[in-house]
């Protein structure tokens, strides 16, 4: 499907009505009031007026024209399939994004991802974002598991895939900045401590969210930093890469941890 012109969107400002109604047919099983919020919890922005501003510079920088090069060299990489891919403004009063991931954020669905984007992004940095992001589209489609019947593994092995894809392309020092948050030692005890015992819970579960992100109790990032570990350790034991992975069942990623012996 490609790189959708959302640039031709914002030629005025965009209330979220109309944002929604635009994006109604790409989402068929979900209520045309409900897009937008759903969009909001991941980074999509809330001033209508600060995004028509962000797009206009957005566009300035060419990045349709970057995301859609860069798509087609992964599609070719990876043999994956072609979404729908929407760059759209970042909320940029949202303190988390701005500072722990530097202005921008994505979402991936089976079938479409969104980038959240900031003006002034680093091509390297929405390069890293769009690996990232389209990893998990091409996991959903090769993986023999309904993406419904996910448990907490299955999505922390999931993030940990997707976030050493870019580091198998880009370089350890273009991964995010969670990936740097915890020695290892710490991280297998996290593995023991909240993973394990909490792993085969679906992403309905009250506690999903919390562990994946590391909210209340938990380490921050708990579930995207231990699944990066996890991943990092058995492909440098196994010298895997990341086209090999996509199908590889998480249990036989975290057998290699050998938690057991620790």
């Amino acid at each position: 499907m490609g790189v959708i012109a959302t640039h031709q969107w914002f030629e005025k400002p965009l209330g979220t009505s109309e944002l929604a109604e635009k994006l109604k047919p790409y989402f068929p099983d979900r209520s045309e009031k409900s897009i937008v919020p759903y969009l909001n919890l991941f980074g999509l922005y809330r001033s209508s007026q600060s995004a028509h501003r962000t797009m206009k510079q957005l566009k300035e920088e060419k990045l349709w024209e970057y995301v859609s090069k860069e798509m087609k060299k992964l599609q070719k990489k990876w043999d994956g399939p072609d979404p729908a891919v929407f760059l759209l403004p970042c909320d940029l009063n949202n303190a988390k994004i701005q500072r722990d991931h530097g202005g921008k954020s994505g979402l991936a669905f089976f079938d479409k991802l969104f980038l959240f984007l900031s003006p002034g992004v680093p091509k390297e940095e929405l390069k890293g974002l769009l690996i990232h992001e389209y990893h998990h589209i091409c996991r959903i489609e090769k993986f023999e598991k309904k993406e419904k019947d996910y448990t907490l593994t299955d999505v922390v092995i999931m993030e940990g895939l997707a976030e050493n894809a870019v580091r198998e392309m880009l370089g350890e020092g273009k991964t995010a900045s969670w990936t740097r948050l915890y020695k290892d030692p710490q991280l297998k005890q996290f593995w023991k401590k909240h993973i394990v015992p909490n792993g085969k819970i679906k992403q309905d579960h009250r506690d999903f969210d919390k562990l994946m992100y590391g909210l209340g109790m938990y380490p921050n990032m708990l579930g995207y930093t231990a699944g990066y570990y996890a991943v990092e350790a058995y492909m440098k034991k196994t010298n895997a890469d990341t086209k090999t992975l996509f199908t590889l069942p998480a249990e036989q990623i975290i057998k290699e941890m050998q938690l057991e012996d620790t």
